[in-house]
Parts: structure tokens; C-alpha cells; sequence
């Protein structure tokens, strides 16, 4: 499937972004209501102890922006029911439970100035759950902001993009 860029919805350096993030709105979902969608997507702040970025959820909502939604609500062609919705959630495993324990954890003590320590949990939510991609950008930034090679990880994320196909980075959508 080739992308079809249709347009710019949302400008986040338009808009003040909570946490103090700013020009990152990366890995949109959306929730479809009645009267407007709410997109959550991934942000940055930078973290003032290391000048680091760290990650944050924030939403939009849209009311006008997304044509099709907006003109025919429930009906439209990319709007889910609340059974097809739930059909394609993915269970979570006990694997990807704790995968999802250890980042969190990772995460906080990382706000908590305890970095070294962050690594072990970042590490373990990494090898939980190899396939997250989240996990790993997040932990791969607060080492290097450019996601490079660290002596903290054993990958970086440009040899993991070159490893799967940079075709293969987000799965295939559903429509």
C-alpha cells in the first residue's frame, strides 16, 4: 500500500501541549464519537535534568479536520463498531502485561533522577516484549535524543529499521 498524504489535520507547535512538549505528534489513535473524533498521540518534553526527551499522551479533538467522519459519522467507511473495535484489540498477554509494568516503572524512576536504573527496566520491557516499538524509541531517546547507539542498549533504532524493512516499521492497516 503506497501513502497518499491528504494534508496536515493538526500542527502541535500551534497548540500549547501539556507537560511543556512541543513539535512531536507522532503515533495517532482515534476514537470516533458522535459530534467529533479524539486523536491521542505521542509527544516530547524535554527533560531539564539532561536535556533528554521524554515521552507523553496528549489528545486532540477534531471536529472539522477529518472529512469523512465528520460528513458521515458512524457510517463512514473507516469508523469502527464498538464489536469490530474490540474484535481487533489485541489481548494482552502476562508477558506484555509485565512488559507494560516495567516500562511504566522504568519510566517513573527515570523521572526520578534514577537513570541506571531505568536502564534494567527499560532493558526487561524491551526483551518482554521485543516487537514494542514504543518501549524501545522511548528508552533508545533518553540515552541519546537521536536514538543512536549507546553503551545502555544492544540496539539503536536505525540498525533495528534496516533490520525489519523501514516498509515493515508500522503494521499494516486495517480499513
Amino acid at each position: 500500500m503506497k501513502w497518499k498524504k491528504l494534508g496536515k489535520i493538526f500542527d502541535p507547535t500551534k497548540f500549547e501541549l501539556p507537560d511543556g512538549c512541543a513539535e512531536f505528534a507522532q503515533s495517532p489513535q482515534a476514537l470516533v464519537f458522535d459530534d467529533f473524533v479524539r486523536i491521542y498521540f505521542s509527544t516530547r518534553s524535554v527533560d531539564k535534568a539532561n536535556g533528554k526527551y521524554l515521552s507523553h499522551v496528549a489528545f486532540v479533538d477534531m471536529n472539522e479536520a477529518l472529512r469523512d467522519w465528520v460528513r458521515h459519522g458512524a457510517r463512514s467507511r473507516y469508523a469502527l463498531s464498538a464489536d469490530q473495535l474490540v474484535a481487533r484489540s489485541q489481548p494482552r498477554d502476562e508477558s506484555h502485561a509485565r512488559a507494560a509494568a516495567c516500562f511504566e516503572l522504568a519510566q517513573h524512576l527515570h523521572r526520578g533522577g534514577l537513570r541506571d536504573d531505568a536502564v534494567r527496566w527499560f532493558r526487561e520491557a524491551h526483551r518482554l516484549a521485543p516487537e514494542n516499538w514504543t518501549y524501545r524509541r522511548q528508552a533508545w531517546s533518553l540515552a541519546d535524543p537521536l536514538q543512536g547507539p549507546t553503551q545502555a542498549y544492544d540496539s539503536d533504532w536505525l540498525t533495528d529499521v534496516r533490520r525489519i524493512g523501514a516498509e515493515n516499521y508500522y503494521p499494516p492497516l486495517q480499513l
